[in-house]
């Protein structure tokens, strides 16, 4: 009698530990299910910004800068101020989709491995905003200026492109000795010039 009562406390105890067991089980269960819900969410989340990102890029009109210094600042303030109101992650894909040629390529080192929209800049800023790199660039586009046929339109031409290319001079904002120097360091061979670069600086 007494063994049977033990035999029936037992199964009874089984029994409550299989319900706990069974209860811990459905928490789990509903937990994970929680999870995977939230989870496809996010997912589902992410691509509806991309759709809606892409949607935007195609809407934008951006300049775009193929590495040509002249034009650096002007991209530079102009991609600026079109972007002021999106998000650093948009502002990536904006610029690096507005960047062709040399620039792409001078930070494709950065786009292939994601590198963040600040450090983008930097790098861009430089090189293709380098004071000396553009001092080279706006000079060297000046005296390159070819001379001008007896056709009147293309000396009309010329003229304008003379008096544009002085301007760019001109807002260098530089005094004459220093772009006398710069306009000397120009003339100089390659090997020459950098090694008396390495001197001044």
């Amino acid at each position: 009698m007494l063994q049977k009562f033990i035999d029936t406390v037992r199964i009874e105890e089984f029994g409550k530990e299989e319900q706990k067991d069974a209860a811990a089980l459905e928490i789990r269960g509903i937990s994970l299910v929680r999870k995977i819900a939230i989870a496809v969410s996010n997912v589902k989340e992410s691509i509806e910004t991309k759709s809606k990102v892409a949607g935007k890029l195609a809407k934008l009109d951006l300049p775009t800068f193929d590495g040509d210094f002249l034009l650096y600042k002007y991209f530079r303030t102009r991609f600026i101020t079109l972007t002021e109101d999106y998000n650093e992650t948009t502002k990536k894909i904006y610029l690096t989709n507005s960047l062709t040629g040399r620039a792409r390529k001078y930070v494709e080192d950065l786009i292939i491995h994601d590198g963040e929209y600040e450090e983008i800049w930097k790098q861009l800023n430089s090189h293709f905003g380098n004071p000396n790199n553009i001092i080279d660039a706006t000079l060297k586009a000046f005296f390159e200026l070819p001379r001008p046929s007896k056709d009147i339109q293309e000396i009309e031409e010329h003229f304008i492109q003379s008096k544009n290319r002085c301007t760019s001079v001109i807002a260098l904002d530089h005094s004459p000795d220093e772009l006398l120097a710069a306009v000397y360091m120009l003339q100089l061979p390659g090997e020459v010039r950098s090694e008396l670069e390495k001197k001044i600086t």
